[in-house]
């Protein structure tokens, strides 16, 4: 168990992982869940395909939401779904696909639980198959 400033966290080796794949079509709107009650603690990054770095875009250190000046660099329209952590993107860019993670800490009668929620986004242009990305084929 680590102790932070009073705050108990179980051990790490109790963290949990969830993992999710969504796709949605450019333009419309998406929801990216960070679980099912809001965490009392909450941080949601972005990490763009081919990148190993993490932009924060919004979090919630208990005192309200707090979207981030980056986050307009993902998408224009970013927010909550009205009192949850679910993160809604409307008018979607196609440029918006990647990994949004959601760091959630939870207070329990037992100490603090961490979740991690990763979401891997496609965003694709209107009647495109999941998956189906222009590859590249030089011809010698």
């Amino acid at each position: 168990m680590l102790r932070h400033n009073g705050l108990q966290i179980l051990d790490p080796e109790e963290v949990e992982y969830v993992r999710n794949q969504t796709t949605a079509v450019a333009g419309g709107s998406v929801e990216l869940g960070c679980g099912s009650e809001p965490p009392t603690i909450f941080i949601w990054a972005y990490t763009k395909p081919g990148s190993d770095s993490n932009q924060v875009l919004l979090y919630d250190y208990g005192h309200g939401p707090k979207l981030q000046p980056l986050s307009k660099d993902v998408a224009a329209d970013m927010g909550l779904v009205f009192n949850s952590s679910t993160l809604l993107i409307n008018n979607l860019p196609l440029s918006a696909s990647g990994l949004y993670t959601c760091q959630a800490l939870y207070e329990t009668d037992s100490g603090a639980k961490i979740t991690f929620f990763y979401n891997h986004l496609e965003v694709l242009v209107d009647g495109e198959e999941p998956g189906s990305g222009v590859s590249n084929i030089t011809l010698a």
